[in-house]
């Protein structure tokens, strides 16, 4: 079954299936000054509570996500948990943030601000690019999305990664290419992306199980929470496998 609603999210005109109105209120920049979730599908919590989109995520909290991601914004910069990851924003300045995780898969999408992700066995630098990370088992493989992350495990010197490429962490040596799961990696930051801060709307699909399309996008499975930039958009629902 297909479903589309389209939304126009006006500055004064609020058409969603969810909508916080103090939103209007705040200040049209404020989710770039202020880390805020930005998307979540599925099960994922702040501090052991259930999150939804546009609410602030502070320094040290941590992020934990279930059967689904969850995205958060880093002035311009959007960063995203994967299924089953434990992560959180553990210093933030006006241009540049490091992130902390142990398991899981993450994206970083690097709008100009330098973004570090520390590991166990190292870190990961991106700035104007995309990278994804996957941390599973003893084996941390690092892909090149977009431009080109130095990779540097502990006690081994930088390696830099040229999209579209990938090198495991602890050896430097390539990796094969994933095509599919870099193709909803990508799809996923996209829609974190389109909201820059300005004034918008939380679009909520509740039940469980459907898959959520935006804007020709997928992003997972209902429920989700999406906070949507002005303007109009597509939603797209789809029942089944």
């Amino acid at each position: 079954m297909q479903r589309r609603v389209l939304m126009g999210l006006g500055a004064g005109v609020v058409v969603a299936l969810g909508v916080l109105a103090w939103w209007q209120l705040t200040p049209r920049r404020r989710g770039l000054a202020e880390p805020r979730i930005v998307l979540v599908t599925g099960e994922a919590t702040l501090d052991s509570r259930r999150i939804r989109a546009a609410q602030p995520f502070l320094v040290g909290v941590p992020l934990r996500t279930g059967l689904g991601s969850a995205c958060f914004s880093v002035h311009a910069s959007r960063v995203c948990l994967g299924a089953n990851t434990r992560g959180r924003l553990a210093e933030l300045s006006p241009d540049s943030a490091r992130i902390e995780a142990d398991q899981g898969g993450i994206v970083l999408r690097s709008s100009g601000d330098q973004l570090r992700l520390t590991l166990p066995d190292g870190t990961v630098d991106v700035q104007n690019g995309v990278a994804s990370v996957e941390v599973a088992g003893g084996d941390v493989v690092v892909r090149a999305l977009e431009g080109s992350p130095s990779v540097q495990a502990v006690g081994k010197a930088a390696v830099v990664v040229h999209a579209p490429s990938a090198v495991g962490l602890r050896d430097g040596a390539r990796r094969p290419p994933a095509p599919q799961v870099e193709r909803e990696e990508m799809q996923v930051t996209e829609i974190a992306r389109r909201w820059q801060g300005s004034a918008g709307a939380i679009l909520q699909v509740d039940g469980f199980g459907s898959l959520v399309e935006i804007d020709g996008d997928e992003i997972g499975r209902a429920p989700a929470s999406v906070l949507l930039d002005e303007g109009e958009h597509t939603l797209v629902t789809r029942t089944g496998p």
